[in-house]
């Protein structure tokens, strides 16, 4: 079983190939979770998309929204079975 560093790599190296050339920026560990059965080590990751702001116009416009997205990491070998939208309550 890899453990949960492994995984977040794993996740990591998932969301960068799927959203390549998209210029990611500032991603985060926002949550990590053992599935009950110990299958699955579920990571929720957020990153904000393209440049940030800059200038006058950037400052008043403000940051772009943080995405989240849930990966489901196979915890006997790493191998990224999912990614969902995380919604927000």
């Amino acid at each position: 079983m890899i453990d949960f560093k492994a995984a977040i790599k794993k996740a990591i190296e998932f969301l960068d190939a799927v959203h390549a050339n998209q210029n990611l920026r500032d991603v985060r560990l926002e949550e990590i979770e053992l599935s009950e059965d110990d299958r699955f080590w579920n990571i929720t990751l957020s990153y904000r998309r393209g440049m940030p702001p800059s200038g006058l116009a950037g400052a008043l416009a403000g940051e772009t929204p943080r995405e989240y997205k849930v990966l489901a990491v196979r915890s006997v070998d790493g191998e990224v079975r999912s990614m969902k939208i995380r919604q927000l309550v």
